[in-house]
């Protein structure tokens, strides 16, 4: 009888992405990354508890048909990528391991990521707004948090930047409560990404200048004061589009982000045309020429509005 050396194995710390029918890890501490089947990824699992070689090797046969001699291959080919380690060690370094897992019976299939091109960064989790629909209303808080630092940030873009990323868009919360987002854009900007940002649009920001190289999108939902309060808090209106006059007479280029709810949805369908009227409203008409002449794009999300800390339970069927 066969009688196979003892070692202990315990998977490498690791981020897991469902894919269709199968899953993508992610290994910083080797720098690995697979798409695996169902059987390599309950090993994988499985092994996020330290286990015998041995005892894997019989689960994976009993509970997958896998055969011995095909799991011990498996194991081989995951130590030697860092995604395993055997004994509390990697086996080879990062610099001197193997493309993980070879095309064989019941091994996961392997497919090299390309990097996002697009990144949303939620720069902080502050906000001055306090919206009804809101999935995190319990963080917007404007009280001193942990956060990470310019510095960071720059490390964090450069090396973004480095792996293939072209654009990035702050969001928040709200960026502009970061008293260094100017910087923060400027900088990422000099690095070479393209730079978008999300703002509510109520934080002032002395010189709208500083957003000349940035795609900007700007949170409102309705043109009519009410409506639009009544989902983003008294004084929100007033404050966002005074911004969007301020954009307007910058000539700088902005889309608009619009959130259905039950308080908005009538108004809007009722005279979508309307909407127009937030800017310059002697400058609108009835035909629409004017959204097109200034290329105002609206996102338009439908959102069950809900309030307090049942924020997190909304539907957003529910409007």
């Amino acid at each position: 009888m066969e009688r196979m050396e003892e070692h202990i194995l315990l998977s490498g710390k690791h981020y897991c992405i469902p894919y269709k029918d199968s899953k993508i890890y992610y290994f910083p501490e080797s720098l690995s990354i697979i798409k695996c089947d169902h059987a390599t990824s309950e090993m994988i699992e499985i092994l996020n508890m330290p286990m015998s070689e041995s005892g894997i090797v019989r689960r994976m046969n009993d509970d997958y048909s896998v055969s011995k001699t095909n799991c011990k291959s498996v194991i081989q080919a995951l130590v030697e990528s860092g995604i395993l380690y055997r004994d509390g060690k990697l086996e080879k370094s990062v610099s001197e391991r193997k493309d993980p897992l070879p095309e064989e019976e019941s091994l996961p299939e392997v497919e090299l990521l390309s990097p996002p091109k697009l990144v949303t960064i939620h720069i902080t989790d502050k906000c001055n707004l306090r919206c009804v629909y809101c999935m995190n209303y319990e963080a917007r808080t404007t009280s001193t948090a942990v956060e990470l630092s310019q510095n960071d940030w720059m490390e964090i873009l450069r090396d973004l930047f480095a792996n293939g990323v072209r654009e990035v868009c702050f969001s928040g919360g709200e960026p502009f409560l970061r008293a260094d987002m100017a910087t923060i854009m400027e900088k990422a900007l000099q690095i070479g990404l393209k730079v978008a940002v999300i703002t509510n649009g109520t934080v002032d920001i002395p010189d709208v200048e500083v957003l000349r190289d940035v795609n900007i999108t700007v949170s409102l939902d309705s043109a009519q004061s009410e409506e639009n309060n009544k989902n983003r808090g008294s004084g929100a209106f007033e404050k966002t589009t005074k911004f969007l006059d301020r954009l307007n007479e910058a000539e700088k280029y902005f889309s608009i982000n619009f959130v259905l709810t039950k308080h908005n949805i009538e108004g809007f369908f009722r005279n979508p045309v309307r909407q127009v009227q937030v800017f310059k409203a002697d400058q609108a008409d009835s035909t629409g020429d004017n959204l097109r002449r200034r290329q105002i794009t609206v996102f338009i999300c439908a959102m069950g509005a809900v309030s307090g800390k049942d924020a997190h339970k909304h539907n957003w069927q529910q409007y």
